[in-house]
């Protein structure tokens, strides 16, 4: 993918988010790629998307006030 298309990926999958804090959020943006990826017919090996996870980690530096 070119910058172009990430970009626009980024501004799809995070259209009327404003922060990605709380897992409702979270949730919100796994939906969206599963339905995206949904359109998508194809297969691999004969095997189907089942689903989409997302994991997150907590960063290793303590926030700056």
């Amino acid at each position: 993918m070119i910058n172009k298309e990430l970009i626009k990926l980024h501004e799809i999958l995070l259209k009327d988010i404003s922060n990605l804090d709380d897992a409702e959020k979270i949730s919100i943006i796994q939906d969206r790629i599963t339905q995206a990826l949904n359109l998508d017919k194809r297969r691999w090996n004969e095997k189907m998307l089942s689903n989409v996870s997302i994991r997150t980690k907590k960063a290793t530096r303590p926030k700056m006030q």
